[in-house]
């Protein structure tokens, strides 16, 4: 497969590279599209889907080479995807079977210098087919991923692709021009005044005698509550992002009694209509620090979430790795992650008449990037889903599930009223 040098990797790129080389065991940097297919599947016609898909974005032919500041992207030419099918019919329980061949895919580090995609297809039955389309970190983020599963089922589907607003080497270029002179210096100046003086949650220890991997726990909040999520959020003049945020850090402060906190985020770092469609890893952790007041009404819970995230959006383009942190407190602070999917984000089904759709999540055991990832996202019920993922070695399953379900009840209180006082604290 002939390769082309494409250029330097971005920051962001660089520091994954380092988290692959101490992290990376168990695939805790894959970064997987898993999706159940039901009905009579083309597998042909997928293959050919996921060749154009791939073909369209650079990111997805991307390899690498030398290491750190040095770090290089190599983009290889438009390449025919292998796309074998592993019939599990005749296993005794397919169902079984298939969730450990998942857990063997996700679990198999990629050689960055020589692959960074794997697709493969499970066959559990004669109308049930499970796709994994596994890739690393380094290639994509959560956008993205809405943006190959979109895409990937209109081609499925024979209907014309958007025209790709930008390559991901526009992005580098773009990132290096951001990160210079006066530009670069107004941004270090924000974040060295937000996160001066910054704490870390004080959560559970970890027990250093349990295995690491990845649990998960989830809830969901219904349509009404959605709703009025949103009419909170406009009567603030703000998103139902600062809304769920603010109910996220009101329960952290019932765990631990701390007024100011600081957790970590993942924006999506794509200018309006710039890089919509962009393939890539263009995400960037941003650090949110709320410090609540001491009486905390509703309306002062969503103030001071609206200005946390208001100042990490304007701010989002310095990469984490640059912020005024040490090492440690960098580790600390990034072991909590709080997320929350907007709808171009979160849309994994291919969207093909003929088929049904639906996505899976990874299987219970994997590699944890972080200790507690809570994610908000859009369910096709109308209301959300909330889907946790811990690390098993430092929270107990009881405990994440009741930090779980008292997010439910504050997010609930928050959408019922503008003005009540919060429970929690």
């Amino acid at each position: 497969m002939s390769t082309t040098e494409a250029g330097p990797a971005s920051v962001g790129q660089r520091q994954l590279w380092l988290m692959d080389h101490y992290l990376g065991a168990g695939g805790a940097l894959n970064c997987p599209i898993i999706l159940r297919i039901s009905g009579d599947l083309d597998r042909d016609r997928l293959a050919g889907a996921l060749e154009q898909v791939i073909a369209r974005h650079e990111a997805l032919r991307t390899t690498f080479t030398g290491r750190g500041r040095w770090l290089a992207r190599k983009v290889a030419a438009p390449f025919a995807i292998e796309l074998p099918v592993v019939d599990l019919t005749d296993s005794a329980d397919p169902e079984a079977a298939v969730i450990e061949a998942l857990r063997a895919e996700l679990a198999t580090r990629f050689d960055v210098t020589e692959q960074t995609l794997r697709a493969r297809l499970w066959r559990l039955g004669p109308r049930t087919h499970v796709l994994c389309l596994n890739q690393h970190h380094l290639i994509t983020d959560a956008w993205s991923c809405g943006i190959v599963s979109r895409e990937l089922g209109q081609s499925y589907s024979g209907r014309d692709l958007p025209e790709v607003s930008a390559a991901f080497s526009d992005f580098v270029r773009a990132e290096t021009e951001e990160l210079s002179g006066d530009r670069l210096a107004r941004l270090q100046e924000y974040w060295r005044t937000q996160l001066d003086g910054l704490s870390v949650p004080r959560l559970p220890e970890r027990d250093p005698n349990r295995t690491r991997s990845i649990a998960f726990a989830r809830t969901r909040l219904n349509r009404q509550t959605r709703a009025g999520i949103t009419t909170t959020a406009r009567a603030h003049r703000t998103t139902p992002f600062a809304v769920l945020l603010g109910a996220f850090m009101s329960v952290l402060h019932a765990h631990t009694g701390q007024r100011d906190l600081a957790v970590a985020s993942l924006l999506a770092n794509r200018a309006p209509g710039a890089m919509d469609t962009t393939v890539g890893y263009l995400a960037n952790m941003v650090l949110l620090r709320v410090r609540f007041p001491q009486a905390r009404s509703t309306g002062e819970v969503v103030e001071a979430a609206r200005k946390t995230v208001v100042g990490a959006l304007v701010h989002q383009a310095l990469p984490y790795q640059m912020l005024p942190l040490n090492t440690i407190r960098a580790q600390a602070v990034r072991d909590v992650v709080f997320q929350v999917f907007a709808e171009a984000t979160h849309q994994t089904t291919l969207g093909v008449s003929d088929l049904t759709v639906e996505p899976v999540d990874p299987p219970a055991g994997m590699g944890a990037r972080f200790d507690l990832d809570f994610v908000v996202m859009p369910h096709r019920d109308g209301g959300f889903e909330v889907v946790v993922g811990y690390a098993s070695d430092r929270f107990e399953d009881a405990w994440v599930r009741g930090f779980v379900d008292r997010f439910a009840e504050v997010a609930a209180g928050l959408a019922e009223s503008l003005s009540g006082t919060m429970l929690p604290g």
